[in-house]
């Protein structure tokens, strides 16, 4: 695990005036093991940007990259040779905002070889983004491309799970924070043989949250074959996002979701997959308003210590305070008198609160009030937060 004091912002000058994603590929013939065929056939799996194919079942994220050009960000792709790694110890990582891992399937720690890994994780901390989208059918096997993307997410406390289910989500029954940024104007999106992330650890200077619910069964990493199936918990997601240090981490469920028209399963074009795709790719890249704005929340249980964390895309310390927010019993409505200990970690803008005594098992509501959270200019939050969370056996 790298130390947070050692790490340092990307400069403003370079970070905050490019808009540039890079996305890296699977090498030649590393796609379709599962569907097989040619060459051709299996590279046509890896979601290329530069595949606009609408052929029916195509795989590619063409109309993705002509979207996001048009949304003013500059696109560049590296292609992993076969069971050879991208090297991002080699590239100037500052030229990025957002580093995508949609089709790879490298091994990124070879001989316990952690130099890129902790590469990506610096990048982060210092205030660049991560997307991570697998699949099943990248490499030789069901483990590949799950296991590509293992190391970097276990930096952040999360992981991703294999390739299994189809299904629709909808705001009515599925968005757990309807009203985070990368939702905004979004009612339903869908995905096909879906990998969702799931929260496994926390992690110091991370706040996780799962935005999107998974649903049904999902499918265990444990093998480098299928896995072992189990129902989904309130840890898997089908879109898990993190607030690293100052940058941010993002697992989408399916990379179908992105595919050109008449794409496998679904495509970009299909229910608010577009908006969804715009959105993230926005609060990846920081493109939030000129105020406050919450980035992700989390409450966790570090031995007998709960606390409940808030993370925002810029410094509020000097404003917030325990009146800034209110506890409440879902069930009863009553308003919890606990004590709120605060303290603010200022390297990734995260305000934690700690009850005391600590909460009972149940289900709680946190509510921030915007009024009490606000930046140096003394710009405030457009509006209340609402967290619901729950300690002990019971649903969210």
């Amino acid at each position: 695990m790298c130390s947070l004091a050692a790490i340092q912002p990307l400069e403003p000058r370079v970070f905050l005036t490019g808009d540039s994603i890079l996305f890296i590929r699977g090498g030649t013939g590393t796609g379709g093991f599962i569907d097989g065929g040619s060459l051709a056939q299996r590279d046509e799996e890896l979601s290329d940007i530069n595949n606009h194919s609408t052929a029916k079942g195509n795989h590619g994220w063409g109309q993705l990259a002509d979207m996001l050009r048009g949304d003013g960000f500059d696109l560049q792709q590296k292609i992993e040779k076969p069971n050879r790694r991208i090297d991002l110890t080699k590239i100037d990582l500052s030229q990025y905002k957002i580093i995508v891992f949609g089709s790879n399937n490298a091994d990124y720690t070879p001989h316990g070889d952690k130099s890129i890994v902790r590469a990506l994780e610096n990048f982060v901390f210092a205030g660049g983004s991560a997307l991570f989208v697998s699949d099943g059918n990248f490499g030789s096997s069901y483990g590949d491309a799950p296991s590509s993307d293992r190391d970097f997410l276990l930096r952040f406390g999360l992981d991703v799970n294999q390739d299994f289910g189809t299904y629709s989500l909808t705001r009515a029954s599925d968005f757990r924070a309807p009203e985070h940024p990368i939702l905004a104007g979004v009612n339903a999106i869908d995905g096909e043989g879906v990998s969702p992330g799931v929260r496994v650890a926390p992690v110091a200077g991370v706040t996780s949250q799962v935005i999107i619910n998974a649903k049904g069964t999902t499918r265990n990493n444990d093998s480098v074959n299928k896995g072992s199936n189990r129902p989904v918990t309130e840890n898997d997601g089908a879109l898990v996002i993190a607030q690293a240090g100052l940058g941010r981490v993002a697992i989408s469920f399916d990379r179908n979701t992105f595919f050109n028209t008449n794409g496998a399963g679904t495509d970009i074009h299909r229910q608010d997959n577009a908006r969804y795709a715009k959105n993230l790719f926005e609060w990846l890249a920081g493109r939030t308003p000129p105020r406050p704005q919450v980035q992700a929340e989390d409450f966790r249980i570090d031995g007998a210590r709960q606390t409940l964390r808030i993370a925002f895309n810029r410094y509020v310390g000097a404003s917030i305070d325990p009146a800034s927010i209110r506890l409440t019993n879902r069930k009863t409505g009553a308003r919890l008198q606990n004590r709120l200990r605060f303290s603010y970690e200022t390297f990734s803008n995260t305000a934690i609160f700690a009850p005391s005594p600590a909460l009972a098992p149940g289900n709680y509501r946190a509510t921030l009030f915007a009024e009490g959270v606000s930046d140096s200019k003394g710009h405030s939050l457009l509006a209340d937060v609402l967290f619901d969370f729950h300690i002990g056996p019971g649903a969210i």
